[in-house]
C-alpha cells in the first residue's frame, strides 16, 4: 500500500484539481493472487487483504493528500467512472453503504441499508446481498 500511495502522491501532484476525478483506486480484498519468488516462479497464492484501501488512503493523507480526495479515489470516483446512479455518495436516494471510521479503523459498516458492523460488533456474516 505505501508503494501506491506515493504512486498516488506523485500523480496528485502532477495533476491537482485537472484530471484528479478520473484517478480510481480499488483492491481485490479476499481475491486471491499469486506469490512468485525471486526467479519469478510461482510459489503459492496469497489473497488481497480487506485493510489495504484503508493503508493506502492513510499513508497518502499523512504524505499531504486531503482526506476527501483521497477517500475520493475508492468512493465517489470509482462509482462516477463506472457510471453507478446510486452508489459513491452520501445523497439521498442513493445505497446506503457506509464505512465509518475511528481514525483508519471501521467501527460500523453498512451494505445496502443493513448493519454489517455496529460499533465494533459484528451483527450479520455472510454475503451483504443475502
Amino acid at each position: 500500500s505505501s508503494t501506491v500511495a506515493r504512486a498516488a502522491l506523485k500523480l496528485y501532484e502532477k495533476l491537482g484539481n485537472t484530471c484528479w476525478d478520473h484517478v480510481t483506486m480499488s483492491s481485490d480484498s479476499n481475491g486471491s493472487f499469486p506469490k512468485w519468488n525471486e526467479k519469478r516462479e510461482l510459489i503459492g497464492m496469497d489473497r488481497g487483504r480487506m485493510t489495504t484501501l484503508l493503508e493506502g488512503m492513510e499513508a497518502m493523507v499523512k504524505g499531504g493528500m486531503p482526506f476527501s480526495d483521497a477517500i475520493a479515489l475508492s468512493t465517489s470516483h470509482p462509482a462516477d467512472a463506472l457510471h453507478f446512479t446510486e452508489a459513491g455518495h452520501v445523497k439521498s436516494g442513493y445505497r446506503a453503504d457506509l464505512c465509518i471510521l475511528d481514525g483508519y479503523t471501521p467501527v460500523s459498516v453498512m451494505a445496502k441499508g443493513k448493519w454489517l458492523l455496529k460499533d465494533g460488533k459484528v451483527v450479520k456474516t455472510g454475503m451483504f446481498g443475502e
